[in-house]
C-alpha cells in the first residue's frame, strides 16, 4: 500500500507539544524516517506546550510546520488519541494511526455514543460514564461526534496499526482499508552488550503500569529486591535493567509497550499479564505458560516462584528470551520498510492501495 500522489506531496505528522513518552517518540521516528529517505515529511505539534522539539528527540532529522497545508495532494496523519481533528481536514488525505487501542478510549478524543463505547470495550465504558462526563461539561467538551462519523470521512485512505493487538482490534470491527507501520526502540537499547555475570537478583518495574497488582507482589514476598523504575534519568533506567535479571509488567499494554523490550534487549527476564497487547505472542512474543499470567485466575505466590526459580537459574532462563530479542533487533529495519512503502508517491489517484488492500473501502 502506497499512498502519496505525487512527489511534492507533504506528509504533516500531528503531535502532542511538550511530551515524552513512547508515541511521542515514535511519531518523531516517523518523521525522521520519511525525511532520510525523501519524503516531504513535517511534525506539527499541537496543545498549550511551546512548540519546540524536545531535548530527547533533537537527534531525529525533523522539520517543523506551523500550519497544514489542506490541499488535495497532501496527507495528515493524526495518532488515534486526536481523530477528531481529522474534521477539521477537509482535502488532504487522512492515516489514522493506532499506537495503541486503550488510548483511544483515554485520549482527547473520544467522542463516542455511550452505544459505540459499550459495543468496543464495556470496561472503558464504564470508566467513561463515571469519572469522565463531569470534566467533559466542566470543558464544554460534551460527546458531540459519533465513532462512525469519525471513521465515515471521505478523505481516509488508511488506518495503521503498531501492535498485533491494534491489528486485531481494527480486524474485528470491520476495518479493511489497514497496514502495517510498526516501531523500534531506542538506538540506546539495540546497541547495548549486556554483562550476564552483572546481573543481581533485582526485580525492576514500572510503578505507572499495572502497579495495583505489582503492590501485590510485593506484599506476598518482601524478601524480593524490587526496584522501581520513577524519578530515574534515562541512563539511570538503563543502568537498572542491565543490573536486574527480571521485568515485570502487569499493566494494559495499551499497544506494543517499549520497556519490556528495552528490558528485554538489557537481557531480563521479562514476566507480563495478559492484557491488551501482552495477549499477542506478535507483540510480546514469550512463553505464555511459563512466563505470562491472568491476574484474575493466578495466584501471587505462583508468580513469586517463578521469580525465584529465574534467580535461581538464571543462565537457563534467559535463553527463552532470544526469539524475542531478535525480533527486537530486526524492528528498526522492518519500521523503516513499511513507512517508505506505505507513503511513496504515485500517480493516478487512490487506486494502488488495492495492491495490498483489495477490499479496500473507507469505513
Amino acid at each position: 500500500m502506497n499512498i502519496l500522489k505525487k512527489k511534492e506531496s507533504k506528509i504533516y505528522i500531528c503531535c502532542p507539544s511538550g511530551v515524552v513518552t513512547g508515541g511521542v517518540e515514535l511519531l518523531h521516528q516517523l518523521a525522521d524516517v520519511l525525511s532520510n529517505n525523501g519524503r516531504n515529511a513535517f511534525l506539527v505539534y499541537y496543545g498549550k506546550a511551546e512548540h519546540k522539539i524536545p531535548d530527547a528527540y533533537k537527534k531525529y532529522n525533523v522539520h517543523l510546520a506551523e500550519k497544514i497545508e489542506d490541499t488535495n495532494d497532501n496527507l495528515v496523519v493524526l495518532p488515534e488519541t486526536i481523530l477528531h481533528l481529522a474534521f477539521g481536514i477537509k482535502n488532504a488525505a487522512l492515516v489514522y494511526w493506532w499506537l495503541s487501542v486503550d488510548n483511544f478510549f483515554f485520549g482527547e478524543l473520544p467522542y463516542l455514543s455511550i452505544k459505540d463505547l459499550f459495543r468496543f470495550n464495556k470496561k472503558m465504558a464504564f470508566v467513561q460514564i463515571i469519572k469522565r462526563p463531569a470534566k467533559r461539561v466542566l470543558r464544554g467538551k460534551a460527546i458531540k461526534f459519533s465513532f462512525k462519523q469519525v471513521m465515515s470521512l471521505p478523505n481516509i485512505v488508511c488506518n495503521a496499526y503498531q501492535s498485533e493487538y491494534a491489528k486485531d482490534f481494527l480486524n474485528r470491527n470491520g476495518f479493511t482499508n489497514t497496514a502495517s507501520l510498526k516501531d523500534f526502540i531506542n538506538d540506546d537499547y539495540l546497541s547495548v552488550l549486556p554483562d550476564e555475570k552483572a546481573k543481581e537478583d533485582i526485580v525492576a518495574y514500572n510503578p505507572m503500569k499495572g502497579f495495583k497488582f505489582t503492590r501485590k507482589l510485593i506484599k506476598a514476598d518482601s524478601s524480593i529486591n524490587w526496584v522501581a523504575i520513577q524519578n530515574m534519568t534515562r541512563s539511570q533506567v538503563k543502568d537498572l535493567l542491565l543490573r536486574a535479571k527480571v521485568y515485570v509488567d502487569f499493566g494494559n499494554h495499551p499497544g506494543k509497550d517499549r520497556i519490556p523490550r528495552e528490558a528485554a534487549m538489557c537481557k531480563c527476564c521479562i514476566i507480563t499479564g495478559k492484557q491488551g497487547s501482552a495477549r499477542f505472542f506478535g507483540d510480546v512474543p514469550i512463553d505464555e505458560n511459563k512466563y505470562k499470567f491472568d491476574q484474575k485466575s493466578t495466584d501471587v505466590h505462583t508468580i513469586t516462584k517463578t521469580i525465584k526459580t529465574i534467580f535461581a537459574k538464571y543462565d537457563e532462563a534467559i535463553k527463552d528470551y532470544e526469539d524475542y530479542r531478535k525480533m527486537i533487533l530486526g524492528e528498526k529495519e522492518e519500521f523503516e520498510q513499511d513507512a517508505i512503502k506505505l507513503f511513496s508517491k504515485f500517480g493516478g489517484g487512490y487506486s494502488c492501495l488495492t495492491e495490498l488492500t483489495p477490499n479496500f473501502r473507507t469505513v
